[in-house]
């Protein structure tokens, strides 16, 4: 505890004033895009420490899965902590008709392995039934394996032809390597959270529905115990639900110091030694989507600091990673879905804020 006092001391002393300058790795002026754009945000650090960028490439129109029979699943890698870029690489992509959307990852810290999940739809034959699958990369996300269909073994009963799906961004892994991820049934609507105990071998729903919520973060907590953190419509804030690894409810908020206006945000648990606090960042505003902020919490989410502005203008998804170095990195969408953005957060900046 001492040490990490020390270092938010020094934050706030030394850190520098100038805001982090956006990268832009995903534009809607490519030209390959045919009048469709990219969309929602997934980041990761690798093992080795190369960060993967991930987004929708939605070709011919920039609607959501149902409305759009040719999205792509694609990256950017980096190997510099951010400063230089792979080019596109395309990691899911199948043939027009059927569509991949939504990427959320996940880095498995017992194998090395990078499980990203998608929702899927085959448009031609079965349109409007919705479903979840995954694919996995064994080498630091340059390469990925074939698709695995985990829609039976995720999907709440009698949700066949309902409107379902993976919340995209990332999921987490607990202390004893239990991964967890959340899937949403707006009929339904709330939330689920699925697991796996067997490295994505199987997969298992831990509880029922969880309401209100929409597309909804997940991080394990220190104690083993999984905080979600809610998109709810209408509320004009965030919805904080905490469980025990048992599936036991164990807090059901409304956190007022997160506004948010219906919009998905993003969640990390960071830790350097034996320091944990969790990040995060949102269009932080009750009713538009503007003001990508990043707030940090030390006490697994019961306050949050006052929070640092990285965009004022528009600003909707985003995503985030504790880099190689201790930094964080932000992927997040801006210039009304025109672009999506990377910026380094060197961590000094991110914690010279005041803790409400």
């Amino acid at each position: 505890m001492k040490k990490f006092i020390l270092l938010l001391a020094s934050a706030m002393t030394f850190a520098q004033n100038a805001k982090p300058m956006p990268t832009i790795l995903f534009t809607n002026k490519d030209k390959n895009l045919n009048g469709g754009c990219y969309r929602i945000p997934s980041l990761i650090t690798a093992q080795d420490g190369t960060l993967i960028a991930v987004a929708d490439q939605r070709l011919n129109g920039c609607g959501d899965l149902k409305y759009n029979d040719d999205i792509n699943i694609v990256a950017r890698r980096s190997t510099d902590g951010g400063k230089t870029w792979s080019d596109i690489e395309s990691i899911v992509d199948f043939p027009k008709g059927e569509s991949a959307s939504d990427a959320s990852m996940v880095l498995n810290k017992k194998t090395g392995d990078i499980i990203l999940f998608y929702n899927y739809m085959d448009l031609k034959n079965e349109k409007d039934i919705f479903k979840q699958h995954y694919v996995i990369s064994h080498d630091n996300g340059k390469t990925w394996s074939k698709s695995y269909d985990i829609t039976r073994q995720i999907a709440p009963e009698n949700s066949y032809k309902d409107f379902k799906f993976i919340t995209s961004g990332r999921a987490t892994q607990a202390p004893d390597g239990t991964i967890y991820q959340t899937l949403v049934d707006l009929q339904k609507k709330g939330v689920f959270i699925f697991y796996s105990k067997n490295n994505g071998v199987s997969w298992n729903l831990l509880t029922g529905s969880v309401q209100p919520a929409d597309e909804t973060n997940i991080v394990a907590l220190p104690n083993g115990n999984i905080l979600l953190n809610a998109r709810v419509a209408g509320l004009g804030s965030r919805k904080i639900y905490e469980f025990a690894p048992n599936g036991k409810l164990l807090r059901d908020e409304v956190v007022r110091a997160l506004p948010d206006p219906a919009c998905n945000g993003a969640i990390l648990d960071y830790q350097v030694g034996k320091q944990n606090l969790l990040f995060f960042s949102n269009a932080n505003d009750s009713k538009k989507r503007k003001n990508m902020t990043i707030k940090y919490s030390t006490d697994n989410g019961n306050t949050w600091s006052q929070g640092k502005v990285l965009n004022p203008g528009f600003s909707a998804y985003s995503s985030l990673a504790q880099l190689d170095n201790n930094d964080l990195g932000i992927l997040y969408e801006v210039n009304d879905y025109g672009d999506i953005a990377f910026s380094y957060l060197p961590i000094d900046w991110v914690l010279s804020q005041s803790v409400k």
